[in-house]
């Protein structure tokens, strides 16, 4: 039986997202600094240095503000712009982490783990205690099937943000896939504590609790999943599960009696 949710997509390029589009509130809750102009303002900027002949527009830019030049390329399908806006970045300031984890999470999506695992390391070595950026080096040594180092990652960022749901998930996701169903259903539970209306911890602590033997209670899970705001494909799969699981119960019945 397996879980229809493996690990969660790469972070920190989300992460500076939320961080962008929320503004200076979100920024000073999680200790980051804000970026200092709107997208019009920066866009502005950016235009009125290339009219005035300057060699780099982006010359006077923050590093956040640099992320979000490369991220509002990024939304616009323009790729190769985006990677170039980092590379530049990274040239001009080499030891600012989150412009090579935001480059590493976006090799991660692009299907580069080579790239994004090089990205990563550097930025893991130049803030060791950055919870997101540990996450997404596991999901890069998860790649090349070096799961030790995926879970010592994964492990380091749960004692250093104990509630980081992606964090927990991928953990509990690789726990289970090696077998360790008490310890995937600890994390496939603490997912469900921090967001009880996310479907895919549901799901996902469902199967363990099958495989542990606890059919009731999955089915319990897998019933309030239904209830929950899901895609399509998650609820046909929740819906075939619980058929899977009712013609087994019926099976049993009939061959025990």
């Amino acid at each position: 039986m397996s879980l229809l949710y493996r690990m969660l997509r790469p972070l920190r390029h989300l992460a500076v997202t939320a961080l962008l589009l929320t503004g200076s509130a979100l920024a000073a809750a999680q200790g980051q600094p804000a970026a200092d102009e709107d997208a019009a303002a920066l866009a502005k900027r950016i235009g009125a240095s290339a009219a005035h002949g300057r060699g780099d527009p982006h010359a006077t830019l923050s590093a956040e503000q640099r992320i979000h030049v490369a991220l509002q390329h990024r939304e616009a399908g323009r790729d190769a712009q985006a990677y170039a806006t980092l590379e530049e970045a990274i040239i001009v300031m080499p030891g600012n982490s989150r412009l090579r984890a935001v480059r590493g999470s976006l090799y991660l999506e692009d299907g580069r783990p080579s790239e994004a695992l090089a990205d990563l390391e550097v930025a893991v070595e130049l803030t060791p205690d950055d919870a997101l950026t540990r996450t997404n080096r596991a999901r890069a040594y998860a790649m090349f099937e070096r799961f030790d180092e995926s879970l010592a990652d994964l492990d380091h960022a749960i004692r250093v943000e104990p509630a980081l749901l992606p964090a927990r998930f991928n953990r509990g996701t690789l726990r289970y896939q090696r077998g360790d169903y008490n310890g995937a259903l600890e994390d496939f539970t603490e997912c469900v504590a921090v967001d009880p209306h996310a479907a895919a911890p549901y799901f996902n602590r469902a199967i363990v609790l099958d495989a542990l033997g606890r059919r009731d209670e999955a089915i319990a899970d897998m019933r309030h999943l239904l209830d929950l705001d899901i895609s399509a494909q998650a609820d046909a799969a929740a819906r075939q599960q619980l058929e899977s699981w009712s013609g087994n119960a019926a099976s049993d019945g009939k061959s025990g009696s």
